[in-house]
Order: structure tokens, then sequence, then C-alpha cells
């Protein structure tokens, strides 16, 4: 092998492990570009996400304190239903005693002593 056919080979082999490294290098930028817009993508995901979830409990508290008030507003309403329904049997009871005492005012006065 000659000087030349080795000088050949020489620079053919630099010139390929230039082209290897360049392809190397813009596979790795290339890379890194898609791995910058997808950490973005992520981060806009985690922003929004981050959002939504505030919004949500945000929400929730709003919900449970209206829930609490209608839990309040329930027990007072069956405080006030069970003092109404004591009050008309009390009042059943009276008008049934009203009742019989009148049958036997109206029953002592048609019966007559023999």
């Amino acid at each position: 092998m000659n000087s030349h056919s080795s000088s050949f080979f020489f620079a053919s082999f630099i010139c390929r492990s230039v082209l290897l490294t360049y392809i190397i290098l813009d596979n790795k930028e290339e890379h890194m570009q898609q791995k910058k817009e997808e950490e973005e993508v992520l981060k806009e995901v985690t922003a929004h996400f981050q959002i939504t979830l505030t919004e949500t409990q945000a929400q929730l508290e709003q919900h449970e304190i209206h829930n609490a008030k209608l839990q309040q507003e329930n027990m007072e309403m069956g405080e006030k239903l069970k003092k109404l329904t004591d009050q008309y049997a009390l009042r059943e009871e009276v008008n049934g005693v009203w009742f019989v005492y009148r049958q036997l005012l109206t029953s002592s006065k048609s019966y007559t002593l023999p």
C-alpha cells in the first residue's frame, strides 16, 4: 500500500468520523430541543392541573360551608316540626277530653233520675 492510498484511507476515515460526529451532535441537539419542548408542555400541563386543583378545592370548601348551613337549617326545621307535631298531638288530646266531657254533659242532661 502506498502513501497515497494510506492518506486517502486516513482522510476517508477522518471524513467519516467528522460526519458521524456531526450526525451525533445534530441528533443530540434535536433530542435536547425535543426534551425542552416536552418539559415546556409538562410545565404547562402541571400549571393547568394545579389551577384546576385549586379551583376544585375552593369549590369543595364552598360546598362544605353550604352543606353545613343546610344541615343546620334541617335540624332547626326538624325541631320546629317536632314542636308542631307535639302541639298537634296535645291539641288532639285536649279536644278528645273536651269531646268526652261534652258527651258526658249532654248525656247527663238527658238522663233523668228515677
